[in-house]
């Protein structure tokens, strides 16, 4: 039966007939919606949530960035501001820091960083390293308020031979 067909019919079952440019274009509008909706949804997902750390602070040598995370995954949980702070110099360092939360003008909380000593080339992060900053006197809603702000102060760098284990 095949070969009493001309050969463009065979093409056209092959193709799913006179169906397929109608599901061509159903699917390439189904690509641009998808396009449309989750792109700008993984953007923002990704400014929010943060997937870079973002430099605050450098001095002697040392860079200090931080980036917001939540406690646990999947967004959920508090806020807690992570650092990472980096030694480009070619001797080791010992590292000092206050990082302060302001509501307004006003200090609402102080965190200390004391003695942490940084190899050359090396970097302390986050939570393995204990630079995870949670509050306690800001709900998440209050963290990304436009009046809260934070800062790093007193930045003291110290530049030792080698870290002690």
């Amino acid at each position: 039966m095949l070969a009493t067909l001309p050969p463009d019919s065979i093409w056209r079952f092959s193709t799913l007939g006179s169906f397929g440019p109608a599901i061509s274009r159903c699917l390439a509008i189904v690509a641009f919606f998808a396009l449309l909706f989750v792109a700008p949804l993984t953007i923002r997902g990704q400014e929010h949530s943060g997937h870079k750390y973002a430099l605050y602070e450098s001095q002697d040598g040392i860079e200090v960035h931080g980036i917001w995370k939540h406690e646990k995954m999947f967004h959920k949980g508090q806020m807690m501001l992570c650092l990472k702070v980096i030694n480009t110099n070619p001797s080791a360092a010992t590292v000092a820091f206050e990082v302060n939360f302001y509501k307004g003008a006003l200090l609402a909380e102080t965190f200390v960083v004391e003695g942490q000593c940084i190899a050359s080339k090396k970097k302390l992060k986050g939570r393995r390293d204990g630079l995870c900053l949670g509050s306690e006197e800001f709900s998440n809603d209050a963290l990304m308020d436009d009046s809260f702000r934070w800062s790093i102060e007193e930045l003291d760098v110290v530049h030792v031979e080698a870290c002690e284990k």
